[in-house]
C-alpha cells in the first residue's frame, strides 16, 4: 500500500484534467487557444515524471517507478487548477485565474515548508529516534557535505540516499547544513583520491564529509540507502562525543580454512575493540561480551570456561553447527561427537542436533558442466534460505536483513524457558539423519521431500544475560564471497551490538530500498 496512494492522487489529478478538457470542448465546441496551451502543458509535466524512471529503470517497471517519484505540492496544485480553469465557462475567468495563482504560489512556497509524511515501508525515510535525540543536541554548526558525481545522484539509489540526508537537514535546521556536489566536475578530477573517497564499481562516487567544532569524519564510500543512516549517525554521534571503545572477545574454534579473518576488520569498523584472548581455558572476563564460532578445535577446558563465563552472566553469540563439514574439501559431512561446546549448550536447554536440515527454499549453485562446455545450474538444498517470515518480528539483530542464507545448518531444540526461537526455515523442510551425501551433484533437489515442517534455526534468551546461538559456523564463513550473501555479515554484527547493549546502532540499518516506493512528498 506503500506508494499505491501517491501513485493513485497522481493518476486521478491526470483524470481529471482530461475530463475538465472534454468538458471544455463539448461547452465551446472547438479548442479553445488556451485549452491547447494547458494541453502542451499537461503533456510536458506527464514527461516530467516519465522521463527519470525511464532513464533508469526497464519499461515493465515504470508503473512501480512512478510511485516512487516525488509527488509535491505543486503538480498537485497545477493538476486541478488546471482543470478549474478547463470546466469554467469563462463568466468568471479573473476570480478563476486568481484561485489558480493563490493555489500555484502556495504550493510554490509549500514544496520546502509543510511537512513532509513518509508513507515508505516501516518508515524508510523517516529518522530513528536515537538520530533525532542526537541531533537535538548539536549546538553548533555541522556540515554534512554529499560527494557525489552526478550520475549517481540521478540513480534511485542516488535518489532514496539525497531524501533521506534532506530529512536530517530538517531535523535541526539551525545548526545543520547539508551541501552536495560533484568532486569531479565542481572541483578536481584527483579530489576524490586526495580526500580519500574510494569509488563504486561502476565507477561513480558516493562518500560524505561531516564537520563538527573543528574535527571531521569521513565515509569512504555510502552506497544506497541502507546502511546510510547507520554510517551516518554513528559518525555524527562519534564527533559529538568522542570516541568510544566497544571491547569483543572472539574465539574463532571451527576450521581455520573456512576463512574467519575478515570477520576482525568487519568488527573494527562496527568500532568494537577485540580483546586477545590467548588462554580461554583459564578463564574469560564476563565483563566483555564474547563470540564463539565452531568447535572443531574446542577442549574441555576451553568450554567450562565459556559455561562459567555464561554461568557469571556474561552475555554471547555462540554459533555451532551440529556436523562437521569438510568445505574446503569435498563437503563431505558427519557428525560430532562428544563436541564440548554443543554439550554446554544442551546442558543449558539448547540442543544442536546432529542431523542436517535441507529445505525446497535454498541456493542454485552455478558450476562448470562436466560433460560439456559452458555452465550448469544445480539446486543444493543443504544451503538454506531464511525469508524475512523466518525471523522473530520486529528484532533488532534482522534490521537491514531481508534474507540469511546457511550452510549446512543443524535443527535445534529447545526444552522449557531456555529460550525462544530467533528464526526458523520453511514449511517444507526436513532433517536427514547420518550418513549424509552432501555432494552438489548427487543431492541437486530431486530426492523425495517428506516435507516434515519448519525447524528452529535460532535461539535467543535475554533474562539477566544475553545469549544467541545459530547452529551454523558457516555462515560468516569465506562462502559468502562465492554465494554473495553480504547480508549475513550485517546480522552477524547486529548480533554483536545486541550483545554488546548497542541494539539502538542497529535499528538505524534499513532494507534495501528497492523493495518500497520512493515517493515520500506528500500534503497532510
Amino acid at each position: 500500500m506503500t506508494g499505491y496512494l501517491s501513485l493513485t492522487l497522481y493518476i486521478l489529478a491526470i483524470l481529471i484534467v482530461f475530463a475538465a478538457c472534454r468538458l471544455h470542448v463539448h461547452r465551446n465546441g472547438s479548442r479553445f487557444p488556451a485549452f491547447r496551451t494547458a494541453g502542451v502543458l499537461v503533456f510536458c509535466s506527464i514527461l516530467f515524471h516519465l522521463l527519470p524512471p525511464l532513464r533508469h529503470l526497464s519499461v515493465f517497471r515504470i508503473i512501480y517507478a512512478l510511485s516512487g517519484e516525488y509527488l509535491d505540492l505543486f503538480w498537485i496544485t497545477f493538476y486541478f487548477s488546471t482543470a478549474i480553469l478547463l470546466a469554467s465557462d469563462y463568466r468568471h475567468t479573473v476570480v478563476h485565474i486568481a484561485v489558480i495563482t493563490a493555489l500555484s504560489l502556495f504550493a510554490a512556497v509549500g514544496i520546502s515548508t509543510v511537512p513532509v509524511r513518509d508513507l515508505s515501508r516501516d518508515g524508510a525515510y523517516t529518522l530513528k529516534p536515537c538520530t533525532v535525540t542526537l541531533l537535538d543536541r548539536l549546538d553548533s554548526e555541522c556540515i554534512i557535505t554529499w560527494y557525489r558525481t552526478d550520475s549517481y545522484a540521478e540513480s534511485l539509489s542516488g535518489t532514496a540516499l539525497s531524501m533521506l540526508l534532506d530529512r536530517y537537514e530538517r531535523q535541526n535546521r539551525e545548526h545543520l547544513r547539508f551541501y552536495a556536489r560533484d568532486p569531479v566536475q565542481n572541483i578536481s578530477p584527483a579530489f576524490p583520491e586526495k580526500l580519500g573517497l574510494v569509488p563504486l564499481a561502476d565507477g561513480n562516487y558516493s562518500g560524505i564529509l561531516i564537520e563538527y567544532r573543528g574535527s571531521s569524519r569521513l565515509v569512504p564510500v555510502i552506497a544506497g540507502h541502507t546502511l546510510a543512516e547507520y554510517e551516518l549517525t554513528r559518525s555524527i554521534e562519534s564527533l559529538v562525543e568522542g570516541s568510544r571503545e566497544y571491547p569483543l572477545q572472539v574465539l574463532v574454534l571451527g576450521n581455520p580454512g573456512s576463512g574467519h579473518d575478515h570477520l576482525q576488520l568487519l568488527l573494527e569498523h562496527a568500532e568494537f575493540t577485540l580483546v586477545p584472548v590467548d588462554n580461554p581455558e583459564n578463564g574469560l572476563d564476563e565483563r566483555v561480551p564474547l563470540v564463539v564460532i565452531g568447535s572443531r578445535f574446542a577442549t574441555g577446558p576451553v568450554a567450562r570456561s565459556i559455561d562459567e563465563f555464561l554461568n557469571r552472566g556474561g552475555n554471547a553469540l555462540v554459533m555451532v553447527s551440529g556436523t562437521e563439514i569438510d568445505s574446503t574439501g569435498d563437503w563431505s559431512a558427519r557428525t560430532k561427537s562428544g563436541d564440548p561446546v554443543i554439550e554446554l549448550l544442551r546442558r543449558r536447554g539448547i540442543a544442536v542436533q546432529d542431523r542436517l536440515l535441507r529445505d525446497k527454499n535454498h541456493y542454485t549453485i552455478i558450476m562448470n558442466a562436466l560433460e560439456d562446455e559452458g555452465v550448469q545450474t544445480v539446486p543444493y538444498p543443504y544451503w538454506i534460505r531464511i525469508p524475512e517470515s523466518g525471523f522473530l518480528n520486529g528484532h533488532s539483530v534482522f534490521s537491514g536483513v531481508p534474507a540469511l542464507q546457511l550452510y549446512w545448518p543443524s535443527p535445534v531444540s529447545i526444552d522449557g524457558s531456555a529460550g525462544i526461537p530467533l528464526m526458523q526455515t520453511g514449511k517444507n523442510a526436513q532433517a536427514d539423519h547420518a550418513p549424509f551425501d552432501t555432494r552438489p551433484l548427487v543431492n541437486s533437489g530431486e530426492t523425495v521431500w517428506s516435507g516434515e515442517g519448519s525447524f528452529i534455526v535460532g535461539v535467543i534468551r535475554d533474562d539477566g544475560s544475553r545469549l544467541i546461538v545459530i547452529p551454523d559456523e558457516h555462515a560468516v564463513s569465506s562462502l559468502n564471497d562465492f554465494t554473495g550473501a553480504w547480508d549475513n555479515y550485517t546480522f552477524f554484527v547486529n548480533c554483536a551490538e545486541w550483545i554488546s547493549g548497542r541494539e539502538h546502532i542497529s535499528t538505524l540499518k534499513r532494507r534495501d530500498p528497492s523493495s518500497f516506493a520512493l515517493v515520500r512528498r506528500l500534503f497532510p
